[in-house]
């Protein structure tokens, strides 16, 4: 799990569980810090599973089929009514370009330029719903 702002704040206010956390010091970059402190974080490991933390509402069976799906593919991401989303899957091959990713965005034009399996994950829903302001985590909760 990578923590960017108030990190130290999160991490004293919430149980995570057993998750291996990493801390972006450079997130007023935006997307990108965070996705390389992630990859940098998982080393040598196979593939990493890229998710937000700002949509609560993805279903632990989202990222059960995006793994499934990966077969021999770089990537495997997610789509709601024909429109990308996450769960994401980036393998180990792709590492050093993503460590090369700037700003804010995170790896859609790296994407653009390899083979990504794609999982129909159904229509537009509440686990595309992103949750921004303690406003809107109350409304998601209505």
């Amino acid at each position: 799990m990578v923590l960017g702002h108030e990190a130290a704040r999160i991490r004293a206010a919430v149980d995570l569980g057993r998750a291996e956390v990493a801390v972006a010091d450079g997130w007023k970059e935006g997307q990108a810090a965070s996705l390389r402190e992630g990859v940098r974080t998982a080393g040598d490991a196979d593939a990493v599973v890229v998710l937000l933390g700002d949509q609560p509402r993805l279903a632990p069976d989202a990222i059960d089929r995006v793994l499934a799906a990966r077969g021999d593919a770089l990537a495997v991401r997610a789509r709601y009514d024909g429109v990308p989303g996450h769960p994401v899957v980036l393998a180990h091959p792709l590492f050093s370009d993503i460590l090369r990713l700037r700003g804010d965005m995170g790896a859609r034009d790296l994407l653009a330029h390899h083979r990504v399996a794609e999982v129909d994950m159904g229509p537009i829903d509440a686990p595309q719903v992103d949750v921004d302001t303690p406003e809107q985590l109350e409304e998601m909760r209505r």
